[in-house]
């Protein structure tokens, strides 16, 4: 047998199923190592919260740093005939050295549903993330989420003066798991775990959970979230940054 061609077939085996280190609020855990594409998106959300008549579609997609002059864009309609482009904006690189990008559609009061896709223009060529060729799909009820990439991700936080609570929108993986959310009120010197609860199934393989903490009189909070599910943790820390409020 050829030598090289087995060492090459080890190593890509090797990478493959590799488990990378990622910092998450100073803290190190394991997380499983997705494939690459070009361009994926990370999720995408439409407002439950907003008044009515002003709906838009907002969210974070992953690529592939091929090049340093390069566009991102999410092709949008609000009515299924008419498609217009907006621009998505770099936010972050991550751990795993793909970036981040921003992208939020304009805002309408003639609408309550946006179907998108994403594409991303670099070194002369153009890469799609369109779903699989069926386009992703937002709607003001229903599905308001859409997960891609992300298998869990921070959705509404409130604090007052002496709390702090909110909803954790994640894939349903299995039956058993743990949602957890990691947070400081003195910038990482100490932290708490404070679990989650069930909340409502979504639709779509998605569920709600919903957390709350008593938080000291006054304080900033900086935090992010965990989901424990089949032996492996994954994070929405903010890609990195982790959330303040």
């Amino acid at each position: 047998m050829n030598n090289k061609k087995t060492f090459s077939k080890l190593l890509s085996l090797t990478m493959a199923f590799c488990m990378l280190f990622v910092a998450a609020s100073g803290v190190f855990v394991k997380t499983a190592q997705a494939a690459t594409k070009p361009v994926e998106l990370y999720y995408a959300k439409s407002p439950q919260y907003n008044p009515v008549g002003s709906f838009f579609a907002e969210g974070y997609v992953a690529i592939q740093n091929l090049g340093a002059i390069k566009k991102v864009t999410v092709r949008y309609t609000y009515n299924g005939s008419d498609w217009y482009d907006v621009a998505a904006s770099y936010f972050r690189t991550t751990s795993d050295g793909l970036e981040s990008w921003y992208f939020k559609t304009p805002s309408t009061d003639g609408s309550s549903t946006c179907t998108f896709a994403i594409k991303y223009d670099v070194n002369g060529t153009t890469y799609w993330d369109n779903n699989g060729g069926n386009n992703y799909k937002l709607a003001w009820y229903a599905p308001t989420f859409v997960l891609q990439k992300s298998v869990v991700i921070k959705d509404r936080v409130i604090k007052n003066d002496t709390s702090f609570s909110g909803t954790i929108v994640l894939k349903n993986l299995a039956y058993n798991k743990q949602v957890k959310v990691r947070y400081t009120t003195n910038n990482w010197a100490t932290y708490k775990d404070v679990s989650a609860t069930f909340g409502t199934d979504l639709g779509n393989g998605l569920e709600s959970w919903n957390f709350t903490d008593v938080i000291p009189s006054g304080s900033t909070v900086k935090f992010s979230i965990y989901y424990i599910v089949n032996g492996v943790t994954y994070w929405d820390n903010n890609f990195g940054a982790n959330y303040t409020i």
